[in-house]
């Protein structure tokens, strides 16, 4: 009896001690052992994908005039079905049945999509598919991509696929051998090199660049003088205007000229760091296609929309008790606002999206921080007092107004225009009626 229970007492303690052995290191094991496959295959998935997106961008860049995908509707469409016919060969065989074969509902209708799209311009996308696998390049890399497939079906036991990609990847290049492991790394690493640099040789054709030729010195000094008149006349029309002063009747065209300098002093000045972040945006954004800078924004939504909405807010609350304030948080909301059009409003009605997107946007800031800067002056000019003048005028004598009221709003080559700090009436004065200018302490 006592050995029945002593040779008992022994097989549970062997059980318990297999099933530790198990739980606490054949089962972590185990599970490592699948970590590393599922980190694997995922590593041949994504490589699958880069040498894809290097394949398209390579067949782009065969025809000199390309430009990234967004420009041209037709372009993307071939350049896609072209990629596609030379990595998918089978599935574009007229003779092929894509219904047999077991597949998602939603591939199974992408790939008929596909068919009817080649099939309907299969002469085009025939020769591009041709011209592509010619080129050494696209070849290699077409190698890499069945290696790739062949290594994943290998993975997945999937041995009949994993031979025919083989064959297909031998068909190009007697020499090619199934890959191991430790390839996918270096395979991605230079695929998305290659990618990156023949992107970056498309994106320099539309590229917004600052050149420095006869045309564009001349055609940058024709607006740089459009732009000192236009903007001498909207600073001294906004601010003097708001104070009743008509200054078609004291100015010329020669004050206008002046006036902007002031009008720049406040404007281009304040909008200066707004200015430099957007060029530095500009020559990035100019490397993009239209659809990627519409993916960049949808990926920014949500911090966009906090800060314009904070933006908003603090607006809001400077109208009600703080104008200096709100003047500020006016520009920023202006400026979320301006960043915000639409990459397709530029695509729609201009023929050079890009550069127009720089014209608009520069503009649009500088008249931004024009308006807001001379509305801001106009407020500190009405809520100034006489104990807030800071310069007395000794002005005619038959003048009777109290000299140390008046608050110098402007001045040109004629005339110098005040506001009665008292009253708050404006007083334009000739400049042969001021005498001299004091300092008050």
């Amino acid at each position: 009896m006592n050995q029945y229970i002593g040779d008992s007492s022994k097989a549970g303690l062997k059980t318990k001690l297999e099933r530790f052995r198990f739980n606490y290191i054949g089962l972590p094991l185990i599970k490592f052992a699948y970590k590393i496959r599922f980190l694997v295959l995922k590593k041949s998935l994504k490589t699958q994908l880069s040498i894809h997106f290097a394949l398209k961008i390579l067949i782009r860049a065969l025809d000199p005039d390309s430009r990234l995908h967004g420009y041209d509707e037709h372009t993307d469409k071939m350049v896609h079905l072209a990629t596609w016919k030379i990595t998918h060969q089978e599935e574009f065989e007229e003779d092929c049945c894509i219904e047999e074969i077991e597949r998602p509902e939603d591939l199974k209708k992408a790939i008929h999509d596909l068919r009817q799209d080649y099939f309907s311009n299969k002469e085009v996308i025939d020769k591009l598919a041709s011209k592509a696998i010619n080129n050494e390049n696209i070849r290699s890399l077409v190698v890499r991509y069945f290696l790739v497939m062949n290594f994943t079906e290998t993975l997945q036991k999937k041995t009949k696929t994993a031979q025919q990609h083989l064959t297909r990847a031998r068909e190009l290049d007697a020499s090619a051998e199934p890959l191991e492991a430790k390839h996918l790394w270096e395979i991605d690493r230079k695929t998305k090199k290659k990618y990156k640099s023949i992107r970056n040789e498309i994106a320099d054709k539309t590229a917004v660049k600052i050149s420095f030729d006869e045309i564009n010195i001349g055609a940058f000094l024709s607006i740089l003088s459009a732009l000192f008149l236009t903007s001498g006349f909207l600073y001294e029309y906004t601010f003097l205007g708001a104070f009743g002063i008509d200054v078609t009747r004291y100015f010329t065209l020669a004050d206008y000229l002046a006036s902007s300098m002031e009008a720049i002093r406040f404007s281009l000045v304040g909008a200066i760091f707004a200015l430099i972040g957007f060029i530095f945006r500009v020559n990035g954004d100019s490397r993009m296609s239209p659809s990627e800078l519409e993916y960049n924004n949808k990926q920014n939504d949500k911090m966009y929309y906090f800060l314009l909405a904070t933006s908003i807010a603090a607006t809001a609350y400077g109208y009600f008790y703080s104008k200096e304030m709100m003047f500020a948080y006016l520009q920023l909301t202006s400026l979320l606002l301006i960043f915000r059009i639409p990459a397709r409003f530029y695509i729609r009605y201009f023929a050079q999206p890009l550069q127009a997107y720089v014209i608009i946007s520069i503009t649009l800031i500088f008249s931004l921080y024009l308006y807001t800067s001379a509305r801001k002056e106009v407020y500190e000019a009405k809520v100034a007092t006489p104990s807030s003048v800071e310069e007395t005028f000794l002005i005619d004598p038959n003048i009777k107004i109290p000299s140390k009221s008046l608050l110098l709003l402007a001045a040109n080559s004629q005339y110098f225009f005040f506001l009665n700090t008292e009253t708050k009436k404006t007083l334009v004065l000739s400049k042969q009626r001021i005498f001299a200018v004091e300092e008050n302490e």
